[in-house]
């Protein structure tokens, strides 16, 4: 059995897989169109990553699409296209649930992102998470809702990433990886004070940026630090930092030249 990547060409965001059945030969010309179809929805969610999206959800009955950016949130259907700026998501009582709460003068939008396994109903194809939208539009009661499935663009998984030299070891544990990354950063270098502490960040396309808070000979410090993300590797970055050394002087001159590169493995 073929598994299908199917989409809807209004949208920018696409229609999550759809399975086809066995073909037969005089079906051959039909598959050699899915396998184009497949190519074509992957260079679009592409698009999305390259565009800034981290976050991607779609659903039918009827279709729609959301994307959220960094700097915006967009919500696809077949009549209307809903754009808003991008706000922060709250934690619910339960931290494996998201909302993003938008008021514009021209709609209210509600969006639940919930860290729960989703079936598309089109195809069977599972997902990590359960998204559920509400809104209406100013000064109408009439309030809409849709329910799909969803994930994050990122190529960044959860686990564990290390370095050892025997003299020298950094342990990086990602506990989740969302709208925010958060983890365990541990520095053992030959000689000198272990750090250890919690790391929380965001993610920019291939560019992990965040903040260390560690404990050192006793005393709690803070300082930024850079990862770039290179399939199942985290290769740090080396630069000039404020006058406090807490943060970097330039994003932008930052070297990812460090001789420490991290692996990822299993977690002990």
């Amino acid at each position: 059995m073929r598994r299908l990547l199917c989409y809807f060409p209004v949208f920018v965001i696409l229609c999550f897989s759809c399975k086809n059945q066995k073909t037969k030969p005089s079906e051959a010309l039909e598959v050699e169109a899915i396998d184009v179809a497949d190519i074509q929805v992957k260079e679009e969610n592409s698009e999305a990553m390259k565009s800034g999206s981290y976050f991607i959800a779609a659903g039918t009955e009827p279709f729609w699409g959301l994307s959220i950016a960094d700097n915006k949130i967009e919500l696809k259907m077949m009549s209307d296209t809903i754009t808003t700026p991008h706000v922060a998501p709250v934690r619910a009582m339960d931290a494996n649930v998201k909302r993003y709460r938008v008021e514009t003068e021209a709609v209210n939008l509600t969006i639940q992102v919930s860290k729960r396994k989703c079936i598309n109903a089109m195809s069977g194809e599972e997902f990590p998470y359960s998204v559920t939208i509400n809104y209406n539009y100013t000064g109408l009661e009439t309030e809409h809702t849709f329910q799909g499935c969803g994930y994050y663009t990122t190529t960044l998984k959860t686990g564990c990433y290390a370095y050892n030299d025997n003299n020298n070891s950094v342990m990086f544990k990602i506990t989740d990886v969302s709208d925010e990354v958060f983890g365990r950063l541990k520095y053992s270098y030959h000689e000198k004070d272990e750090s250890t502490g919690n790391f929380r960040g965001r993610l920019y396309r291939d560019r992990l940026f965040g903040t260390f808070t560690f404990m050192s000979e006793g005393i709690e410090s803070v300082r930024e630090v850079a990862f770039l993300v290179k399939q199942d590797t985290l290769i740090e970055g080396l630069g000039a930092l404020n006058e406090a050394g807490t943060a970097f002087k330039f994003r932008d001159s930052i070297q990812y030249t460090s001789k420490t590169p991290l692996t990822i493995t299993d977690c002990k």
